[in-house]
């Protein structure tokens, strides 16, 4: 259950929704860092949604029972061919 601010680099954007799980800048953006990450410890309730929204995405979409499922299904499809 953490609300995350962060810039766009690499996967950062494939896993943290802008203004759902947490508050993305442009990268060298330091000013909107400090912006965002000053909102965020002042809104308790925007972070509070932030970080059971991020919670709920990591088990959803990033936990270990979903990427062995998935590992699986891969390691499925090929065995048959």
């Amino acid at each position: 259950e953490c609300a995350i601010v962060s810039t766009r680099a690499g996967g950062v954007v494939e896993v943290v929704r802008d203004k759902r799980d947490g508050l993305l800048c442009e990268v060298g953006d330091y000013k909107c860092l400090a912006e965002k990450s000053l909102e965020l410890i002042g809104d308790a309730k925007m972070r509070q949604k932030m970080q059971l929204s991020a919670r709920e995405r990591v088990v959803s979409s990033f936990s270990l029972k979903r990427m062995v499922d998935e590992l699986e299904v891969i390691y499925s499809e090929h065995v048959k061919k």
